[in-house]
């Protein structure tokens, strides 16, 4: 496809659909030489759009860039004359992530109103996350009409990169009654493990607080959280970890810090199968706060054993008197009675 004012200069290619393209190419090597005319967004020349064997593809999709930013009346006409020439997809780009998703949702909107046989075509969203608003703008455009949402795994991409496939999913399945219902029809247990694959593939891996597929997205390490996921896990969490496939090391998510409370760390000594009195509690919980104060990161249950067993089941030695008819002849010397918290004893000779 290629688009051309009326005095015959290319101002738009794309070769992609068609097997002959010697404008598109001419337009190209132009372009290498003199650079490409940014200003015609603001251009009022009338425009004409000529197509080449569109026989080859049942399916013609235009897309170009920069959209979002460019004047709506040349916008509108555009669209119109590609649809015209038999595109069935009409990508609106946000290239520079620049628009907010009041913005992008209307222009969408408007695209429909405006772009005479625009019930013809499809529209579709392209949004990049300079702004860190890929997947806000992707479902503004939803909202507002788009029914072809680009995404891509982990939102990898260009620059910051493009709307993220899992965010947009998963908000599309758990906000349904906010976006007249629509669906993608993806299997979201399978998110965890293509995400890990495309991270393990591509070598870009997400960021530990990434949304529904980084590795804090269902840890809670802050007391109240954790006192209220072990009462009932919907009161900070909107996603189950089963919808996106996701296996987490205890059943509540939960990780020990030194934000972590009595709640917390007594039902991970219990997962562990550790059961300890309350003053043995205490004094262990105790001991724990000033560890993971000086540790600053997460206690792990390396440390929970390692602590447990010092302050808990640490041997102690217990002095008595002996006596002078001690086996071997020995006499006045001081008996230890070694105990543990299992109730075993033996004694030694000192």
């Amino acid at each position: 496809m290629v688009l051309r004012e009326d005095a015959g200069t290319i101002i738009y290619r794309s070769c992609r659909q068609l097997f002959s393209c010697h404008d598109a190419l001419q337009a190209g090597l132009l372009a290498l030489n003199e650079g490409l005319n940014l200003a015609l967004q603001w251009s009022n020349l009338p425009i004409a759009v000529e197509t080449d064997c569109l026989e080859a593809s049942n399916l013609l999709k235009a897309s170009d860039i920069d959209r979002s930013r460019s004047n709506k009346e040349f916008l509108y006409h555009i669209l119109e004359e590609v649809i015209q020439a038999g595109a069935t997809t009409i990508t609106i780009a946000d290239t520079v992530g620049s628009n907010l998703p009041v913005e992008y949702g209307k222009l969408i909107a408007d695209i429909k109103a405006n772009t005479p046989g625009i019930d013809n075509a499809i529209i579709s969203t392209h949004c990049h996350n300079d702004l860190g608003l890929a997947t806000a703008n992707t479902l503004a455009g939803a909202y507002a009409g788009a029914r072809q949402l680009e995404v891509t795994i982990n939102g990898i991409g260009e620059r910051a990169g493009n709307a993220a496939l899992e965010e947009v999913v998963m908000a599309l399945k758990c906000r349904p009654e906010l976006l007249d219902g629509m669906y993608t029809g993806i299997n979201t247990h399978h998110i965890t493990m293509t995400s890990k694959m495309v991270q393990e593939y591509s070598g870009l891996h997400v960021q530990p607080h990434k949304a529904i597929v980084g590795a804090n997205a269902f840890a809670h390490e802050s007391g109240i959280h954790q006192d209220g996921m072990l009462k009932y896990k919907g009161t900070y969490e909107i996603i189950s970890p089963d919808d996106i496939g996701l296996t987490r090391a205890n059943d509540s998510g939960i990780v020990l810090g030194k934000l972590s409370g009595r709640h917390a760390v007594r039902s991970v000594l219990v997962e562990l199968g550790y059961e300890i009195s309350d003053n043995e509690f205490e004094d262990f919980f105790k001991r724990y706060k000033e560890v993971a104060e000086k540790k600053k990161v997460r206690i792990n249950d390396k440390d929970i054993k390692a602590l447990l067993y010092d302050e808990i089941f640490k041997p102690k030695l217990n002095p008595s008197v002996g006596s002078n008819n001690m086996p071997g002849g020995a006499s006045g010397h001081v008996l230890g009675s070694l105990e543990t918290a299992h109730g075993t004893s033996t004694s030694q000779q000192q």
